[in-house]
């Protein structure tokens, strides 16, 4: 039987991936002319708040956009046969269901979109660290784990 993840193994995985978002989102931002154009002019108007609106809403326009390339790639990463994102990958761990087997895509997305309730409350991730399997509050409720990866 593969040992579970520490919480530190796991919040590793979590900083790699969301670093990996995170140049993504810089990369897309850089990419769309539109948006640099209304942060140049807005750095010329700070008082002008119709590009500030604007810039918001492009913001947000982009977030919604990330949220659901994330949730899909989560989802299709973990339920692959790699059995987790790159970050888990890297730390050599990786998502299973109750049988040790890997989990189905439809387990994987419930699973992701509870990691956003998780976040929103904080809480269900804090549970990692204080529950015996280290599982959060997404593991619990789709009876899934994260354990180390067994070298072949």
């Amino acid at each position: 039987m593969n040992s579970f993840a520490s919480p530190i193994q796991r919040l590793s995985a979590f900083i790699i991936d969301y670093s990996l978002i995170y140049l993504f989102l810089i990369i897309l931002i850089n990419l769309m002319p539109e948006f640099r154009e209304l942060t140049r002019q807005h750095h010329q108007n700070m008082n002008d708040m119709n590009l500030a609106k604007r810039i918001l809403e492009y913001s947000n326009r982009i977030e919604s956009y990330t949220f659901i390339i994330w949730i899909f790639l989560c989802s299709i990463m973990e339920s692959s046969k790699i059995q987790g994102t790159l970050g888990k990958k890297i730390i050599k761990i990786k998502v299973i269901n109750l049988n040790g087997d890997r989990i189905s895509i439809k387990t994987s997305i419930v699973r992701n979109l509870l990691k956003f309730i998780s976040s929103i409350f904080f809480f269900g991730f804090v549970l990692i660290a204080f529950t015996k399997k280290n599982q959060g509050l997404h593991d619990r409720l789709t009876e899934t784990f994260v354990v180390n990866k067994i070298e072949k």
